[in-house]
């Protein structure tokens, strides 16, 4: 067992053992840095949300989503709606995040899925820049809608 010490020390438990060593092989290939993980994100938009992970993925700046399902013969599905969330969570980074990274990037989005019936490698899926673009769209005009039927306005919504 290659994470045996950890293992105790964290009392996993052995059995999910694999699927950790699934991801952590996933990680060593695509995960060159993580910036942030399990953040509470606030926009002046008037919602709130708690991102998985920012971090760089293949060398570009990343909104991580994870996901666990049941593979369906051996494959992941990746959901058209799970891009509001993730570009949700982008569009409610601070305006200064960029600062320590030296230039302004628009991080990339992507959903990393993990099998939960049986360990098999982890996947992920880059969605493309026009897909975000229609969920973004897609988001702000749900955003607007709960908050005209809640009767809801944010204090600090441009």
């Amino acid at each position: 067992m290659k994470n045996r010490p950890l293992m105790i020390k964290l009392a996993i438990p052995e059995k999910l053992q694999p699927y950790i060593d699934e991801y952590i092989e996933w990680a060593k290939v695509n995960l060159e840095k993580v910036h942030a993980s399990e953040i509470t994100l606030v926009s002046p938009l008037g919602y709130a949300g708690q991102m998985d992970c920012l971090g760089h993925v293949n060398g570009k700046l990343a909104v991580i989503d994870f996901k666990t399902q049941k593979y369906k013969n051996n494959k992941p599905s990746y959901w058209d709606t799970w891009l509001p969330q993730l570009v949700a969570y982008r569009e409610a980074l601070p305006k200064d995040f960029h600062e320590p990274f030296g230039t302004k990037q628009n991080p990339r989005v992507i959903s990393v899925t993990i099998n939960s019936l049986e360990p098999q490698p982890v996947t992920h899926k880059v969605w493309t820049v026009a897909e975000a673009k229609v969920a973004l769209s897609t988001f702000k005009s749900a955003l607007k809608i709960w908050q005209n039927q809640h009767k809801y306005k944010p204090k600090h919504a441009k």
